[in-house]
């Protein structure tokens, strides 16, 4: 028997996945993760896992940034094609350890702690965060003193996974060659969006979705660089809605974050707020991201702001920053 044909009965057999990786989708919202522990450190670890990933935002008002469901081994088979997996654990006799070492690829068996993180190993569009130490006590130590590190890097693999996935589906290819040929850049996104290219000569498009109502912006302008702050960016984003989109305002009496990150392969001022509008009684959270693309000499805002009453509100806007981050700047 050719070995090509072994290999495909082997597949067939396993039936969980495919030869070209897993054959099926990741299931779960942006904000849920699963903690896979040994028993005893449910006590120790576990807590300081709890509490550094299940933390409240202050962005999205109390919410969990992750909704944390912790289990053990032996119970994880029903688990295992959830959308954010996290494997907890200490080498030697442990059920975890044995976990790792069969099926994530590249974690050290030995060293200081270290988080490592990997996608679609029993699901696709899944992510897999490692996070394995010799002692508890070490552990422990570990979380406590990088606990804020561990998050941020959870979350970005978390949502490069979601844009990677917003990109891969079929009807993006045709979406993203309009957009670059009528503006020079371009994003993914779902279907359901439509497309309002009203003020396009004016620099200024939206996207927007209902139930609940989710809207995608981007505004651009040519010119030099200026000096952006937070508040000239909050200035520039309520003068773009009171043009272009209902009149909303950032709402200056909740928390307005600002920081800098990394965007589309730049620098860029990030906003992370809630925005209100007295005439229509509304109000949710956005998020923004300004920055200056030297290339083709223009200066970028892309914002991301949602309307759902009642609803939780991080695994969506989850969503929508993954959709912001899909933003390409077009062939240089």
């Amino acid at each position: 028997m050719k070995e090509s044909t072994v290999i495909l009965l082997l597949c067939l057999a396993l039936g969980l996945v495919s030869c070209s990786g897993p054959s099926i989708s990741a299931v779960g919202e942006a904000d849920d993760l699963v903690v896979v522990i040994d028993r005893g450190l449910r006590g120790t670890a576990g807590v300081r896992i709890e509490q550094t990933f299940g933390a409240e935002s202050e962005w999205l008002l109390g919410e969990r940034t992750y909704n944390v469901l912790v289990t053990t081994p032996s119970d994880f088979g029903n688990l295992r094609n959830r959308r954010h997996i996290l494997l907890l654990g200490t080498w030697g006799d442990g059920d975890v350890a044995g976990l790792v070492q069969k099926n994530v690829a590249g974690v050290p068996v030995s060293g200081s702690p270290a988080f490592h993180i990997t996608t679609d190993i029993w699901a696709a569009r899944q992510v897999v965060a490692t996070l394995m130490g010799n002692s508890p006590e070490e552990l422990v130590g570990y979380i406590e003193s990088h606990g804020s590190e561990l998050l941020e890097a959870l979350l970005a693999a978390s949502r490069e996974r979601l844009a990677r996935g917003l990109c891969d589906e079929p009807a993006a290819a045709g979406v993203r060659a309009m957009l670059e040929e009528r503006y020079g850049w371009s994003l993914c996104l779902p279907s359901g969006y439509e497309f309002d290219s009203g003020a396009a000569e004016e620099g200024f498009v939206i996207f927007g979705r209902r139930q609940p109502d989710r809207f995608v912006f981007v505004r651009w302008t040519d010119g030099v660089q200026e000096e952006v702050t937070q508040n000239s960016l909050i200035a520039a984003r309520d003068a773009l809605c009171n043009a272009y989109h209902n009149g909303d305002d950032v709402e200056l009496r909740r928390p307005v974050l600002a920081d800098t990150v990394s965007f589309s392969g730049l620098t860029a001022l990030r906003l992370s707020g809630w925005w209100g509008n007295m005439e229509l009684v509304g109000g949710g959270p956005f998020r923004t991201y300004c920055f200056y693309d030297p290339d083709k000499q223009r200066t970028y805002i892309v914002d991301v702001s949602l309307f759902a009453p009642g609803l939780d509100k991080t695994s969506l806007m989850r969503n929508l920053d993954a959709i912001a981050h899909t933003f390409s700047r077009g062939v240089q």
